[in-house]
């Protein structure tokens, strides 16, 4: 019995490992979108509905910028010529705003499919 118990727990450990280490293979390439010239480069991302992924948001221009989006639920500083990591969850299919709120007219959308 305690042995059955002993394989049962260490047969749902290894899952777990690998439930996460699919988890985490799919949140650590990121999608880059890079602020240059005011805009955003791409102002459109297209990303698959019902699965996590991580926005990678690279300033390079020589001011600071705001990236924020009320349906994402981010409001990010970005110093220049730095980037941030954004871990975003499942989302459902729709399009989703975003903007630098430092300066207007510099928006984007990402697209779930």
């Amino acid at each position: 019995m305690r042995m059955t118990r002993a394989v049962l727990l260490i047969s749902l450990s290894a899952a777990a490992v690998a439930a996460t280490s699919s988890t985490h293979a799919q949140l650590s390439t990121p999608i880059d979108v890079v602020v240059q010239n005011g805009q955003f480069q791409p102002s459109k991302v297209t990303v698959q509905a019902d699965s996590p992924f991580v926005l990678r948001v690279k300033n390079l221009d020589p001011n600071p910028v705001e990236f924020a989006s009320s349906m994402l639920n981010v409001d990010r500083l970005i110093s220049p010529n730095t980037s941030v990591y954004i871990q975003i969850g499942t989302l459902r299919s729709g399009r989703y705003t975003f903007t630098d709120v430092a300066h207007s007219g510099t928006d984007g959308v990402l697209i779930v499919q």
